[in-house]
């Protein structure tokens, strides 16, 4: 592929990188998708990458709103697991009826007392991931975002996107497994190519 041509992917020691307006970028980005789906890469990076790609009608506003999307860590297992604190307490006053129970029988209410606990602080430590991760999302939109390039990370590919002074975009994708790098960096090239 001539070096000048517009449709030019450069090939990097990690993957493959393109510049150029964003819709061409958002081109690349989906022929990329295409790639890595064709090389075998887990189904749900696939997923993620799509969610945040750069899309031909999204905005600078979009793009980084979907970082932030991306970024910011996924819930906590016990905020999904949380049943809300009126079904924590009902298990909680369930545990608490058989405790005297078993002191009459002259057994240790130990599983009943830990039960009770875990019942009764499980909804405070949901609340308080919440709390923490509607901090992360405002901190990453107000300061990161305006400082920083935008980027994607799962455990098979990264990218990295920068707007350029110039008003082009720079998209760098890294494929972390180097046996499927230089596949995906062919398939993306001789779809750059047709």
């Amino acid at each position: 592929m001539p070096e000048d041509s517009e449709k030019n992917v450069k090939k990097t020691n990690s993957g493959v990188e393109k510049e150029g307006e964003l819709e061409e970028v958002a081109e690349f980005a989906e022929e990329v998708e295409e790639a890595i789906k064709t090389e075998g890469i887990n189904d749900e990076t696939v997923k993620e990458f799509d969610e945040w790609r750069p899309k031909k009608d999204e905005d600078d506003k979009k793009l980084r709103d979907k970082t932030v999307k991306s970024a910011v860590k996924e819930e906590e297992k016990i905020e999904e697991n949380f049943d809300g604190v009126k079904k924590d307490l009902n298990r909680a006053e369930k545990e608490a009826e058989k405790v005297p129970k078993k002191v009459k029988k002259g057994q240790k209410p130990n599983k009943e007392v830990r039960n009770i606990s875990l019942d009764l602080i499980d909804p405070f430590v949901a609340y308080g991931a919440k709390i923490m991760k509607w901090a992360e999302i405002n901190v990453y939109k107000k300061f990161m975002l305006k400082f920083n390039d935008l980027y994607f990370n799962s455990e098979d590919l990264s990218a990295d996107l920068r707007r350029k002074r110039t008003g082009k975009y720079d998209l760098d994708i890294n494929i972390k497994n180097e046996d499927k790098r230089d596949d995906v960096a062919r398939d993306v090239e001789e779809m750059e190519e047709k």
